[in-house]
């Protein structure tokens, strides 16, 4: 599949069009496997261009999709993503999408992200996408999926790229030795709880090789993690578990950017870089000490040099005037 204006593949499954009400649809043990998807979308500007998975109910439609399979794939310079999963959910539908796997894909240069006129925005250029998103009133759920095993390199963007964009629904997925090199960021968690990242290979990435974003209750273990800007990176991330990764040859090696309970053990010789955002004026914050808030104000040692001057100046002056006064 090659060369074509959208999709290289697409399974798609709707529910709940044309104001249907208490539609439900089921479609299980879906693959697309050993296909050769190369250069699609050229000047199209697209979500996804390589293979796309879209699941998108609405109104009161109820969808289950359970136990698709992706695998053996060569999906290579497409115009943006390379491999998309995206379910959501609008109005009051109910969306089950279970038991995915994606493995042994060869995901190479998907590849020059593009510019929407429209959003003004730049999308694009990642490996692998694996996406929820639903409205306040749908009840989107993708967990249990396994990433497990693909090559993915060279991509503009993300290698590798889990997010619920809404809701809790994205958890509980696996994703395991897949080897993420060359990309301008490995594998990259948003949003998505409960999760493993076990065997990975993320090295040679321009920004950083793993990294969670507004994620809790995460194991990331035992993966390979070199000679990237930033080893594995923490933002917002709570009470997950960071242990037994070989870290070496990042400018940085493990940073813990305003995170609580995680735990970092067994990472080789690595040193946990903590950010910390200044505690505001009044903040009964006991996490951090007050020599920690005020490292983290800038200027802060400055200030006290200043003021210690003034206040030496000010003890001269005084004891100047009392010897004039009693002389």
């Amino acid at each position: 599949m090659t060369k074509n204006s959208g999709y290289g593949i697409v399974l798609e499954i709707f529910g709940g069009e044309d104001d249907a009400v208490n539609n439900r649809v089921y479609s299980s043990n879906n693959s697309i496997t050993n296909n050769n998807v190369t250069l699609n979308c050229y000047g199209e500007p697209h979500e996804s261009c390589g293979i796309g998975y879209k699941i998108e109910g609405k109104n009161n439609t109820i969808i289950y999709s359970n136990f698709t399979t992706i695998s053996g794939n060569n999906i290579i310079g497409n115009q943006n993503n390379g491999l998309l999963v995206n379910t959501e959910g609008e109005d009051t539908a109910v969306v089950r999408v279970n038991n995915i796997t994606i493995s042994g894909n060869f995901i190479n240069e998907n590849n020059h992200s593009y510019y929407d006129p429209d959003e003004d925005e730049w999308h694009g250029g990642n490996g692998i996408q694996f996406a929820s998103d639903e409205n306040d009133n749908s009840d989107v759920e993708l967990k249990y999926n396994n990433i497990v095993g693909n090559i993915v390199k060279n991509n503009s963007e993300n290698g590798i790229f889990i997010a619920a964009m809404a809701g809790d629904g994205n958890s509980h997925n696996t994703i395991s030795a897949n080897n993420v090199t060359e990309n301008k960021l490995g594998i990259i968690i948003w949003g998505s709880n409960y999760n493993d990242i076990l065997g990975n290979n993320a090295s040679f990435n321009d920004n950083v090789g793993i990294a969670l974003v507004l994620n809790h209750c995460n194991i990331i273990s035992k993966n390979n993690v070199t000679n990237n800007t930033n080893g594995i990176y923490l933002y917002y991330s709570n009470y997950n578990n960071v242990t037994w990764n070989t870290l070496w040859g990042n400018e940085v090696c493990i940073t813990d950017d305003n995170c609580v309970g995680n735990i970092y053990e067994d990472n080789g010789d690595c040193v946990v870089k903590y950010i910390r955002a200044p505690a505001a004026v009044g903040d009964g914050d006991d996490d951090d000490d007050d020599d920690k808030e005020a490292e983290a104000i800038p200027g802060y040692d400055l200030f006290i040099f200043i003021s210690t001057i003034f206040i030496l100046l000010g003890v001269i002056y005084v004891i100047l005037i009392k010897k004039r006064l009693n002389s």
